[in-house]
């Protein structure tokens, strides 16, 4: 029969945050392998947040562009930053516009947020787009 552990918290022996898992021959650091924090956003009217975990505060900076800031810091500037964007308006067939998602030129990632930038058209200079669908998750280490 196989185990169950059920349990309200875990810490580490050596560290507090210093947790292996090991599945079979794989070993994974704990705190390394989870989403430090997630958002989806909709910026098309005004800026709201449709479902978020660890994101403090996001302000609407420019058509396209949103600042999201975790509740908590990083531990350095050089976590991974993943994301899509979608651009639902009821239309169908080859005039569907997808948006391109990436992170802001202007604006450097930080130990305590980041710029999401959104456009309907790559390299040409064209304006950023507000979406309804900005989506953001952060993997790395925390503070």
């Amino acid at each position: 029969m196989a185990s169950i552990l059920k349990v309200d918290e875990m810490q580490g022996v050596t560290s507090a945050d210093d947790i292996t898992i090991t599945d079979g021959s794989v070993s994974m650091k704990l705190q390394q392998g989870v989403v430090k924090a997630y958002g989806r956003f909709d910026q098309r009217s005004s800026l709201s947040t449709v479902d978020s975990f660890n994101i403090s505060s996001t302000i609407d900076f420019n058509p396209g562009q949103i600042i999201v800031r975790p509740t908590n810091n990083m531990s350095d500037a050089n976590y991974s930053i993943i994301g899509m964007a979608g651009y639902f308006d009821g239309t169908s067939g080859v005039n569907s516009l997808v948006p391109g998602w990436g992170l802001s030129r202007t604006r450097n990632v930080t130990t305590s947020e980041y710029t999401t930038q959104t456009t309907t058209a790559v390299w040409d200079g064209s304006a950023g787009t507000d979406v309804d669908n900005n989506m953001t998750a952060v993997l790395g280490d925390l503070a």
